[in-house]
């Protein structure tokens, strides 16, 4: 099988990969990059377990082919939990 390269920007990190071809999003975020946040649920885009933004728009990894995400921005929850406990935890009180 041909491997795709992938290139893209992901929770403010860039990302180079190469994926098999009919690889989803959430398999290449969970296998190639060990971001664990985007969940396996249904498997069928109902519950969203798997959602990520893409660009600032929702998206359900299990059903975005990776080779979509080629040059875009990807964010998962990890990045927007680790910004608000940043943001607003003060381990001085």
């Amino acid at each position: 099988m041909t491997k795709t390269p992938l290139q893209f920007r992901h929770n403010g990190r860039d990302v180079a990969l190469f994926v098999d071809g009919g690889v989803n999003l959430l398999v290449a975020l969970r296998e190639s990059i060990g971001d664990m946040t985007p969940k396996f649920g249904c498997g069928q885009g109902g519950c969203g377990a798997c959602s990520v933004l893409i660009d600032g728009e929702l998206h359900l990894s299990c059903l975005t082919l990776a080779e979509t995400v080629n040059g875009f921005t990807t964010t998962t929850v990890w990045l927007k939990c680790s910004f608000h406990v940043t943001m607003f935890y003060d381990p001085k009180k």
